[in-house]
């Protein structure tokens, strides 16, 4: 996910995107660490752990999930 965020913007710089990542998942370290190391600190958000009535929310106002 965070691979593709980063391939995405060195073919389209100027295109406005970003990545939401829900939950807090035993991957979660290892991903916020790749979004350091490929500098897309603000181009990934963390969301943390999420209430499943809410998940929907974000999925509704989402162009790809």
């Amino acid at each position: 996910m965070v691979n593709s965020i980063y391939e995405l913007k060195n073919i389209a710089p100027k295109l406005k995107v970003k990545l939401l990542i829900l939950g807090d998942g035993f991957l979660r370290k290892d991903l916020e660490n790749l979004a350091t190391e490929l500098n897309l600190k603000n181009d990934v958000l963390f969301l943390g752990s999420v209430p499943p009535n809410e998940v929907f929310n974000y999925l509704v106002v989402s162009d790809l999930f």
